[in-house]
């Protein structure tokens, strides 16, 4: 029995057979110990973080971090954030919420690649806090 209510897909070839959810294409197992990015000990990802469209390969997907620090962060201190391989930021779309501001002119992707390697798709994108937080 299942206490997730799931939406069904509509029938197409990329969703796979009518009513199948996820498709067998996008499955993915769990696995223990698999090698991912470390999260800093004072950086907490809460549950409030998601995915969507959920399907793994779908272009265009919205990944959603809400983190809670449990540092300070002083104006003009920097965030980096770096992307896991095959994915890619797009530009100005880091949401301060709550008391946290950043500098609007110092905030984006990472084109002068002080810490990337490429310019075309940078691996991190930064943000420079505009007040104590």
């Amino acid at each position: 029995v299942s206490t997730t209510g799931l939406a069904r897909v509509s029938c197409t070839t990329t969703n796979g057979a009518c009513g199948n959810f996820p498709p067998t294409t996008v499955r993915r197992d769990e696995t223990l110990s698999f090698e991912a990015f470390e999260v800093l000990g004072y950086i907490d990802v809460t549950s409030g973080s998601s995915v969507s469209p959920i399907y793994y390969s779908s272009t265009d997907a919205t990944i959603t971090f809400e983190m809670r620090c449990s540092a300070n962060w002083l104006t003009n201190d920097i965030l980096r954030i770096t992307r896991a391989e095959g994915y890619s930021y797009s530009q100005s779309s880091l949401v301060a919420l709550y008391q946290v501001s950043f500098h609007n002119t110092q905030h984006g992707l990472d084109t002068s690649r002080v810490w990337s390697t490429t310019y075309s798709n940078p691996e991190d994108y930064w943000a420079t806090f505009a007040a104590d937080v």
